[in-house]
């Protein structure tokens, strides 16, 4: 599977711990595994410039703290703290 790409740039990223995105690759996220506060950082610092999206694990959201509420940064979201999956009935 490849990355979706605009213009030869990885425009999603999943930065964190690669376990719980590694599913999300399947649809074309850029996976930077990042386990230490620095491996987080230096996996944001290096987003290149045509990023649009970033999917964090809730501890690299929490390593990087303000850095992501730039209004500079490419749009952010997080994952859920509990990855159980929902039930097609919806949550219990």
């Amino acid at each position: 599977m490849t990355s979706v790409q605009v213009c030869g740039i990885d425009a999603v990223v999943g930065i964190g711990d690669p376990v719980p995105l590694r599913g999300y690759a399947l649809t074309g996220l850029a996976i930077r595994p990042a386990q230490t506060p620095a491996q987080v950082r230096a996996a944001w610092d290096a987003l290149p410039a045509g990023t649009e999206l970033v999917v964090l694990t809730p501890e690299a959201a929490a390593i990087l703290g303000d850095r992501t509420t730039d209004p500079a940064a490419p749009l952010i979201a997080v994952l859920p703290d509990d990855p159980t999956p929902m039930t097609s009935g919806g949550p219990a």
